[in-house]
Order: C-alpha cells, then sequence, then structure tokens
C-alpha cells in the first residue's frame, strides 16, 4: 500500500483519491483546511495512481518511502556519428528529507552500461536539491539503438529515463566546431549597414576545446548564421586568422595582417531573405584557399568587408560572451584607416569546418612459416592523451576505433579519417596469439607475423566451432554483423566464417 502526502494552499478544499482508471475506486480523502497537511491511505491498494484536485494549487509526493529523487530533466540526443562523443545529461531531484549518497548512474546504450559512475564519484543529492550529470561515449557502428539513462540504488531502487532510440550516422571526412551558445541578433562579425567594416575576434584555447579541437586539426572554412531583407548586395571580403595563446583581448588594436593568414580574399553576395526573420546557416560562409592548421593555442580571427553600398544584414550573437570581438564601421573612412579605433562588439557565433584527410593502414600477416593468413581481425583503438581521461560527471573525449581483416593473401587495408592519433592495434584469429601494437601514424606497416598456439599437452587440446560471423568485402571492410548467412547481399566477393565466398 502506499501513502500520498498532499499539500493545499486554499482555506478549504476536497480532493478525490482515485485508483488507477482500470479500476474504476473512488474514496473520498478528508478535508485539508488552513493550509495544512493531511495523509492517507484508506481504501487505497497499492500500485500506480491518479490524483483529481479541485484546486488553485495542489501537489503530491510520496512519504515513507527509502526514496524519493525524481527526474528534472533528461537531454538524449536522438542523432550520432560513428567515432564522435555522444553526450546525455539527466538532472534529479531528491524530494527526501534525507541526503542521497550510495548510488549508481549510467548511460545505457543498446542494453549495455558504456558511461558508469560508481558510488565512490557520485554527488551526494542532498534534500530538495538538484544534481545534474553528464554522460559521454564514443558509438563505433552505425545503426538505430535505445539509449537511456538511470540512477540505481543497492536496494532495487531505480529512476529511469525515457527511451530514445538514437540514430547512429557514418562518420565524415569533415566536422564543424561551433564557439558561441544561445543566438540573439546582432551585427557581428560584420556591420554592413556601412561601406567599410572590420572587426577581431579571439577565441581561448578553452572555448576551442569545448566545442571539440583538437591541435592539429585543418579548419577549411568559416561561416556564421542569419538573414537579410533586404535587397542583396555584394562586398569584398577579406578573412585573416592566426594561432595564439591568448586568454585575454589585450590591447585594443587590431592585428597586424602581416602577422596573420589571409584566407579568404574575393566578393561576397549577401542575399535577400525576403520577409524571413529566421536564422539562415551558412549565412555568411568563407572557404579557404587552403586548410589552416590549428596548433592547439588560442585562434584570432578578422573579417572585413569593403563595398560602394551598405545594406544591413543580421547575424547570431552571443551577448553572454564579453570582450572577445572589437570592431570598427564607417561610411566613408575606409578599412586601412578603421584599424587603429575600435570599440566592443557582441561576440559573432562562428562554426568552424574542419576536415580530415582519410589515410590507409595497410599491411601484411603472416604466421611464422611467412605464409599469408587470411581472417586476422585487425581492430585499431585510439589512445586518448593523458589530458583526456574521463572526470565523474563530466564528458570526455571520443575515442576512435576502426575495424577491418586480412584477405587470402594476407593483407589488410583500413581508411582512417582520424589519421592523426595514435592508435593501439590489435591482430587476432582463433588458433594464433593474439598481437598487440602501437602506432603513432597511419601508413603501411609492412609485415606482421602471428604465432600459431602450439598446445604443451594432450590437455591443451581444445575443439571450437567458433567463427567470426561478421561479413566482409574483400578489402576488409564489415557489411554485415554476427550473420547467419550471405542471403540478400550484393553480388561480389564476401571473406565469412574465415572463408571467401562469391555471391552471384
Amino acid at each position: 500500500m502506499k501513502k500520498f502526502r498532499l499539500f493545499f494552499l486554499m482555506a478549504a478544499i476536497t480532493c478525490g483519491l482515485y485508483a488507477s482508471a482500470q479500476s474504476g475506486v473512488r474514496v473520498e480523502s478528508p478535508n485539508a483546511v488552513d493550509f495544512e497537511t493531511s495523509a492517507t491511505t484508506t481504501g487505497v491498494p497499492a500500485g500506480d495512481h491518479y490524483i483529481g484536485f479541485k484546486s488553485g494549487y495542489a501537489a503530491i509526493d510520496n512519504v515513507d518511502v527509502a526514496h524519493d529523487v525524481v527526474v528534472i530533466k533528461a537531454a538524449i540526443p536522438a542523432t550520432a556519428t560513428v567515432n564522435s562523443e555522444y553526450v546525455a545529461t539527466f538532472k534529479v531531484r531528491n524530494q527526501a528529507p534525507a541526503t542521497e549518497e550510495a548510488y549508481t548512474a549510467a548511460l545505457v546504450f543498446n542494453g549495455e552500461e558504456v558511461c558508469t559512475i560508481a558510488p565512490a564519484d557520485i554527488q551526494p543529492i542532498a534534500t530538495s536539491t538538484d544534481v545534474e550529470y553528464a554522460f559521454s561515449f564514443t558509438p563505433h557502428y552505425v545503426g538505430t539503438y535505445p539509449a537511456y539513462v538511470k540512477l540505481a540504488w543497492a536496494d532495487g531502487y531505480e529512476v529511469v529515463s525515457d527511451t530514445i532510440q538514437v540514430v547512429v550516422g557514418e562518420e565524415s571526412a569533415a566536422k564543424t566546431f561551433t564557439v558561441g551558445g544561445t543566438p540573439t541578433n546582432g551585427f557581428a562579425p560584420l556591420y554592413l549597414n556601412n561601406r567599410y567594416s572590420v572587426s577581431e575576434t579571439l577565441y581561448t584555447a578553452e572555448m576551442l576545446a569545448a566545442a571539440g579541437f583538437k591541435a592539429g586539426d585543418k579548419i577549411a572554412s568559416i561561416s556564421y548564421a542569419g538573414y537579410k531583407t533586404t535587397d542583396a548586395h555584394t562586398t569584398h571580403l577579406k578573412l585573416f586568422i592566426a594561432n595564439g595563446n591568448d586568454t585575454e583581448f589585450g590591447t585594443i588594436a587590431f592585428t597586424d595582417d602581416d602577422a596573420m593568414t589571409l584566407a579568404f580574399d574575393g566578393d561576397y553576395e549577401f542575399k535577400q531573405q525576403v520577409s524571413s526573420t529566421k536564422y539562415v546557416n551558412d549565412y555568411l560562409s568563407l572557404s579557404f584557399s587552403e586548410p589552416f592548421v590549428y596548433t592547439g593555442g588560442s585562434l584570432r580571427v578578422k573579417i572585413q568587408s569593403e563595398s560602394s553600398v551598405y545594406k544591413s544584414v543580421i547575424f547570431a550573437i552571443d551577448s553572454n560572451i564579453k570582450n572577445m570581438c572589437y570592431g570598427a564601421k564607417n561610411l566613408y573612412t575606409e578599412v586601412a584607416d578603421l584599424t587603429p579605433a575600435k570599440t566592443a562588439w557582441k561576440f559573432p557565433i562562428t562554426h568552424f569546418g574542419v576536415v580530415y584527410n582519410p589515410m590507409t593502414f595497410k599491411g601484411t600477416v603472416v604466421d611464422q612459416n611467412s605464409i599469408p593468413v587470411e581472417g586476422v581481425s585487425v581492430v585499431l583503438t585510439q589512445v586518448p592523451a593523458s589530458s583526456e581521461a574521463p572526470k565523474f560527471g563530466l564528458s570526455k573525449a571520443a575515442v576512435a576505433r576502426y575495424e577491418g581483416v586480412t584477405n587470402s593473401e594476407g593483407v589488410f587495408e583500413i581508411p582512417v579519417i582520424q589519421s592523426a592519433n595514435t592508435y593501439s592495434v590489435v591482430f587476432s584469429k582463433d588458433g594464433y596469439v593474439t598481437k598487440k601494437i602501437t602506432v603513432s601514424e597511419i601508413s603501411e606497416i609492412g609485415t606482421v607475423t602471428l604465432e600459431s598456439q602450439t598446445p604443451t599437452a594432450v590437455t591443451d587440446i581444445t575443439v571450437s566451432k567458433t567463427l567470426d560471423s561478421n561479413v566482409y568485402t574483400i578489402d576488409g571492410r564489415i557489411v554485415r554483423r554476427n550473420a547467419e548467412s550471405l542471403e540478400g547481399l550484393s553480388k561480389g566477393i564476401y571473406i565469412f566464417q574465415g572463408k571467401k565466398h562469391i555471391v552471384k
């Protein structure tokens, strides 16, 4: 049987406590007057119930229970990308009079707890207090998978979010990293209601890391969301970019052109958006003449516009980021003469387009007699930097993973998009001693030798019919997992259960 406490903020009120709709049972509870609290269990069977109130304000809560933690908010994204960090957040409130301490928190993805916070690392939840956790992991396979977040106690009590079907898409050789948060209307990075406009924006290392940047990333474009309701017009734009280590803007002066890299220099048309005032993604989008390599510190971006006409354009800005963008504008003074004087502008929400150059990890696997070994599983797993070690309740860096299998000649070729990372590589096949190496450069590594497993006594001999049930293309790509047959596959040559098969 459950007991409920009812809270009323009216002088006199009558409420009805109902059992489930299926039972059709109705039980009148005592009247509550003068802002008092009443509790009842009269005639109410244990189980799920609902309450009917006739009042301006009323609230209900469980009493005499071991735990009373409720979900305030769960943010579980419905999309993800292979080899990219996936983050879900979960916010709960403790409504019990005692602090909650001994529990675990976990993100469950496709039935597996992929990110767990142990009791020793959890945050105690004081009474009437909220706690929010962020869980992260890296999906490695395309598909649709159920995901939810839960808190669990040793006595079996659980607080569980709704289950979301997450669609995991293919990894791309290009990504977009965004710096800036909730958008509002503004005139940065360019104030185009003037003939001449220039601004410089500082992005600190902390801001860039939070967006997903790593040292060595190649920036191929920069874009800004915006809109324009006036007639289209064209201006001449220049965009400069530079690496640095600044945490504050510093001297209020533009960086010299010679100290920066000129990434874009050309005309750009700002198109009319009819009467819409909705932001258009990539409204101002500038592709670099060649990728700019980020070195891991701060970035400065200077952008300038010169035109014989001037028409207003609205950009998406983040008004919460202060003193990181300075600019100048004028109807008649050219950009070269604007540079000595400028004022603080709002921070432009910036989208950096980052590209990766896929490399091929290639080699040949042979046995101790130099005979090629077919069907060897080759798995590369990224080795995180020490600074990327996970912290409880916080997201951690994505860990990339790539897989392949050797063909009949013992050769493997595995495309690796995130080729700047260091990887642990495991070579394995039934009947052979598993081998592990570490590579800091994705390239052709030559020959890898696997030793046959030689039994040391009769008791060491085992018979196993377990075979790799994945289906691979001849070049080592997995096209079907845990397969029972090749039925339905397109025409071609496949490797299945360690043997080559032709589908006609």
